[in-house]
């Protein structure tokens, strides 16, 4: 990624984020199956608590090692820079976007 930053003024990252210990193809496999529309699956995403561990404490950023690129250069949006939600991430990119905010 170093020797292609030369060319451009600012580079935006937008990597998302992963499962953490393993458990991003355990998760997709319970979407894929529809387990997550089952009764229980409903009953146990009521809470606040296991949802907040699914967006954000189970899940990294997939931020790959940007070494010795000028970090006033680079804005960091989304889910690579913290993950989360869909909709903070496109607000995260909306204001880089519109207002250049890093």
């Amino acid at each position: 990624m170093a020797d292609l930053a030369g060319a451009f003024d600012l580079i935006v990252v937008a990597t998302g984020a992963g499962y953490r210990l393993g458990l991003g193809r355990f998760v997709l496999g319970l979407l894929e199956t529809g387990w997550g529309k089952s009764p229980l699956a409903r009953r146990l995403f009521r809470s606040a608590r296991l949802k907040n561990w699914f967006y954000y404490r189970a899940r990294r950023s997939v931020l790959p090692k940007l070494g010795k690129l000028d970090a006033n250069r680079i804005t960091i949006i989304g889910d690579a820079a913290a993950p989360g939600k869909t909709r903070e991430a496109v607000e995260s990119a909306f204001k880089a976007a519109l207002f250049g905010l890093r």
